[in-house]
């Protein structure tokens, strides 16, 4: 960082921007918002250029404009002011801190946040000004990206109710698939038994939605005891947003004593476990 630049942040930690120094603007960080937060604030504070008894300001210009990320839309015009006059061109969608004009803090308000919200943000400025040798122009311009998030709706094991009875298939295994649907970014979803997390045999895979959200498949595959059974097993989805966590879950119990036949759908019982014990029992009994 040079010497200037040190400047600048010196001073924008002491809340101050002076006049005089050569036109330039400065914004906050990158910013992350969540689907459906009501109001946002993108940050935008500017110098204005030197002004003496030889040179007079003839306009000011400011302006906000969006871009999509991969930067396949033309450039959006989103608020206008000209020598102090604000022009929106959707008040319903976008505002200005009118109270902070006066600091040169036009900053830009988003309301009602969309997935489509997600894009690079411009705040330009642009003074014409007189002066003995003619008219001159500066301004500035700088830029941010909204990242925007958004939780899925729901968490689901597939082909059962909640707690439902979930048994062993042909090969005495457990398999199961859970679905996180329609998030941004793809959630991360968990196995366990109880408190106890499984972190064996799991396969994940990602599916892009048309809307721009992602469903998220999380497979396992497992080996139950006879400890396991009438035990809790659970896929959890735990997403952290820009300000909130959302926890999701969806739960089945595992009964060692019941055959699952084909997808998990159909389901008869088997005797194979109470016959193991009847013989266990006659063996021993005649021992």
């Amino acid at each position: 960082m040079g010497p200037a630049n040190c400047f600048i942040l010196v001073l924008l930690l002491l809340n101050v921007l002076p006049d005089g120094l050569t036109v330039r603007i400065i914004m906050g960080e990158n910013q992350t918002a969540n689907v459906g937060d009501t109001e946002i604030l993108i940050h935008c504070e500017y110098t204005e250029p030197v002004v003496d008894s030889e040179t007079t300001l003839r306009t000011s210009y400011i302006e906000w404009e969006r871009v999509s990320l991969d930067g396949s839309s033309e450039e959006e015009i989103l608020v206008q002011i000209f020598n102090g006059e604000i022009y929106v061109e959707k008040p319903d969608k976008y505002g200005i801190t009118e109270s902070t004009l006066p600091e040169k803090q036009p900053s830009l308000l988003i309301y009602n946040v969309e997935l489509s919200d997600e894009a690079v943000y411009y705040c330009k400025t642009n003074f014409v000004l007189d002066g003995q040798s003619g008219a001159s122009q500066e301004g500035d311009s700088q830029s941010i990206i909204l990242t925007v998030h958004k939780p899925p709706t729901h968490v689901d094991i597939i082909g059962y109710d909640s707690r439902e009875a979930i048994g062993l298939n042909s090969s005495g295994k457990i398999t199961v698939e859970c679905r996180a649907y329609n998030s941004k970014p793809a959630a991360l979803l968990k196995w366990y038994i109880g408190e106890r997390e499984i972190v064996e045999n799991i396969r994940n895979s990602t599916r892009e939605n048309g809307e721009g959200t992602i469903t998220t498949s999380s497979y396992l595959v497992y080996y139950p005891t006879a400890m396991d059974n009438d035990n809790i097993l659970k896929c959890v989805c735990d997403t952290e947003t820009a300000k909130t966590n959302h926890h999701l879950t969806d739960e089945v119990t595992i009964s060692v004593v019941e055959k699952l036949v084909g997808s998990g759908q159909d389901k008869t019982q088997s005797n194979t476990f109470v016959s193991l014990l009847l013989i266990l029992f006659v063996v021993f009994h005649f021992l």
